[in-house]
C-alpha cells in the first residue's frame, strides 16, 4: 500500500488499475461520523492520522492524542484546544481483527494505536480481577479465542479437540516458566482441574482426547 500511495495507477495490460486500503463499512461509518473533528483538525493544520482497529490520532506536543471511543472525545477535544463538537452516529463496534504484525516494529506500533475500552471497576466484585487472572479460566479462554483467525475463512469452527491441544501447549509453555521462576506450587495449583480432566481422557501418546 505505501507504494500505492506513491502513484494515482498503474499500468497492466493497456488498462489503468488503481489501489485502495480495503476498509469495512463499519470503519468508513465511524471516520464519517469523526468528520466534524477532522475537518478542525486540518483546519488548524494539526497531523492527524487513522488507527486499527479504530482510532483517530492527532499529534499534540510531539505525541500522539488517541480519541478511541466517544467517551473520550470531550477530553480529546480539549486537550488539542478545539471546541466542544457534537459526534453522531458513531458505530461502536469494532471492524474484525488482523493478524498480529511479525516483525517487532509493527507489533509495538500495533500496540500503541488499539483501542482499549477503558474498563468501569466499580462493575467488577472486590477481588474479581484478581481471583480471574489467578484461575485457569483465562488460558482456557485465550486458547479458544487464538482459534478463531485459523478458521476465519471456513465455515467449520474449530474442534474441540484442537482446542484441548491448543489449551496444553499453552500448559506446557507455562509450567516450564513456573519451574524457571521458582513457581511450581502455583502452577500446580492453577492447572488442577487441567491435571484432573486431562487424567482421565489422554490417549496412548499422552495427548488430550477430543471425545
Amino acid at each position: 500500500m505505501a507504494k500505492a500511495r506513491s502513484r494515482p495507477t498503474w499500468r497492466f495490460q493497456d488498462a489503468d488499475v488503481a489501489l485502495y486500503q480495503d476498509l469495512s463499512p463499519l470503519t468508513l461509518e465511524a471516520r464519517r461520523a469523526l468528520r466534524p473533528i477532522t475537518t478542525q483538525l486540518q483546519e488548524r493544520r494539526i497531523t492527524y492520522k487513522w488507527g486499527y482497529p479504530f482510532a483517530l490520532l492527532a499529534r499534540h506536543q510531539n505525541e500522539w492524542v488517541p480519541l478511541r471511543w466517544p467517551e473520550e472525545a470531550p477530553r480529546f477535544l480539549q486537550r488539542l484546544g478545539l471546541p466542544p463538537t457534537e459526534i453522531t452516529n458513531w458505530i461502536l463496534s469494532q471492524p474484525e481483527q488482523r493478524s498480529v504484525p511479525q516483525t517487532p516494529r509493527q507489533q509495538r506500533r500495533r500496540r500503541e494505536e488499539t483501542p482499549r475500552r477503558p474498563v468501569d471497576r466499580r462493575q467488577l466484585e472486590p477481588g474479581q480481577l484478581a481471583q480471574y487472572k489467578r484461575s485457569i479460566l483465562r488460558h482456557l479462554l485465550n486458547a479458544a479465542k487464538a482459534l478463531i483467525p485459523a478458521r476465519w475463512k471456513q465455515t467449520q469452527p474449530p474442534t474441540k479437540m484442537e482446542w484441548l491441544q491448543r489449551i496444553e501447549e499453552i500448559h506446557t509453555a507455562e509450567a516450564r516458566y513456573a519451574e524457571i521462576l521458582g513457581r511450581r506450587d502455583k502452577h500446580l495449583e492453577m492447572w488442577t482441574p487441567w491435571y484432573l480432566y486431562t487424567s482421565q481422557t489422554r490417549t496412548g501418546d499422552g495427548t488430550p482426547r477430543g471425545s
